[in-house]
């Protein structure tokens, strides 16, 4: 039932049917969705878990803070030795 009425929704909106709709290239698809809202198409680009954005970071930014992450750890674990060692 969802997917026929799917279908009808689209063939409603975009004044095409269904099976010409899916055969147009996704940049068409975009254009035509962006021309029936009058608002540019965007990709959300938020991390996601499980397919639920699970914060405002873009996982760029998530990947960087990883980058980040892992590679001051070994100045730490430098820093902690030391200071064990000095203090003997």
């Amino acid at each position: 039932m969802s997917e026929d009425y799917f279908k009808k929704d689209i063939e409603e909106t975009f004044g095409m049917p269904y099976d010409e709709f899916i055969k147009l290239d996704t940049k068409e698809q975009h254009h035509l969705i962006e021309k029936t809202r009058g608002k540019k198409f965007k990709i959300d680009e938020r991390a996601r878990m499980d397919g639920v954005p699970i914060s405002n970071i873009t996982l760029d930014e998530k990947i960087q803070n990883m980058e980040d992450r892992m590679l001051s750890k070994p100045k730490k674990l430098v820093k902690i030795i030391t200071n064990k060692f000095s203090k003997k």
